[in-house]
């Protein structure tokens, strides 16, 4: 089985924004994704998109991506900064792949995300707090949708919210009917540690 771990978004402090060690989000993805899957018997290609930094060959020797892409901070709100490093990230992918985890780049992981359904149609981990909303910051999903989607963001980009594909930003986005991986549970990221439960 193949799989492809997508990455974007920072991998060092902008603004006080970000993993305080990027060390330890790279771990913590190993323990929780890449390392149960190749016992498993999985070959894992990584691919990312991040800024530059003075780590950013650190960065390279450690995720040895098949491919990745660097560039300047995105001057722009966070909402579409994170759109655009995520669609620069999903471009870089080659070949077919049986399972693609769509991550941050600055995540710690409290719990792993390996069960056997991950490779079938979408997963997110769970809902936003406020119930409409999916959890933007882990998607695990079939490789036969990734061109789907990929067209579905462009189209997200390109036009307002409430006007686009999914009514919304990143965290309205679901490529088919989503599976949730850990139900009543609600979602959270590095921006709002608090709200992890």
């Amino acid at each position: 089985m193949l799989a492809a771990v997508v990455l974007r978004g920072m991998s060092a402090s902008y603004e006080g924004r970000g993993p305080m060690d990027w060390r330890a989000c790279y771990a913590s993805l190993n323990e929780n994704y890449m390392e149960p899957r190749r016992r498993e018997r999985w070959t894992i290609d990584v691919y990312y998109h991040t800024y530059h930094s003075p780590e950013i060959k650190e960065i390279r020797n450690l995720y040895k991506p098949v491919a990745s892409k660097v560039t300047d901070f995105f001057a722009m709100d966070r909402y579409k900064s994170q759109q655009r490093s995520l669609i620069i990230a999903l471009e870089l992918v080659r070949g077919v792949y049986d399972e693609i985890l769509v991550t941050r780049i600055d995540l710690l992981y409290k719990l792993p995300v390996t069960q056997g359904h991950l490779q079938d149609g979408f997963s997110v981990p769970w809902r936003d707090i406020d119930g409409r909303k999916h959890c933007d910051v882990i998607w695990v999903f079939a490789g036969k949708l990734l061109p789907k989607i990929i067209k579905d963001l462009h189209h997200l980009v390109k036009h307002p919210p409430h006007h686009n594909c999914c009514g919304g930003e990143l965290h309205f986005y679901v490529s088919t009917r989503p599976l949730y991986m850990f139900k009543g549970r609600f979602s959270s990221d590095t921006d709002w540690p608090e709200r992890f439960p």
